[in-house]
């Protein structure tokens, strides 16, 4: 029975449209809608073929650069995210706090609430200053990268109505309405 197949078996024509779905980059379910096929026949005639994988969407094959990056990608979001939730539910516990503050009280529960809300206080600002970071260097960056366009272009451009003084050694200097000045 070497050569033969099992009757019972997913006829050949059947198998190829499922192998060439999976080719395609289509999913179990998927496949199994347009063949009518179960997910788990699919699933099986996929595991037993040769040199065919289930294709991950939008995403690079596993254990190369673009991998990694991706799967950093994923986890710097998600730990934004739980940052961001976490921000929000000390300032809420913070708001509390110092309402409950406000009210006549005896001072050792004064205390115990201001160190409550001193704690907070500081467990916000150590989630947050990674962002604070990361936020003034992007906005840095964009500053420098603006002066640094609107330099060239203010050298490329002279404009004969600005004031020019002439160094002893020849070089010229423009002094601009913004306060600054351009060397030539």
């Amino acid at each position: 029975m070497t050569g033969e197949r099992n009757p019972n078996r997913t006829p050949v024509e059947v198998e190829e449209r499922v192998v060439a779905l999976a080719r395609q980059g289509k999913s179990a379910p998927e496949i199994s809608e347009v063949t009518r096929v179960k997910v788990g026949t699919v699933r099986a005639i996929v595991r037993r073929t040769p040199g065919v994988e289930w294709g991950r969407a939008f995403s690079p094959p596993a254990g190369t650069p673009g991998a990694a990056a991706v799967a950093r990608g994923y986890r710097s979001a998600y730990q934004r995210t739980k940052r961001e939730e976490t921000a929000t539910r000390l300032l809420d516990q913070m708001v509390r706090t110092a309402i409950l503050l406000e009210g006549n009280m005896p001072p050792r529960e004064r205390q115990a609430l201001s160190q409550s809300l001193d704690a907070l206080t500081r467990a916000y600002a150590n989630i947050t200053k990674n962002d604070v970071e990361a936020s003034e260097q992007e906005q840095m960056q964009k500053t420098l990268s603006m002066f640094g366009i609107m330099m060239e272009r203010l050298r490329e451009q002279p404009n004969d109505d600005l004031p020019v003084a002439v160094r002893p050694d020849g070089t010229t200097v423009t002094h601009l309405a913004l306060g600054g000045s351009i060397e030539r």
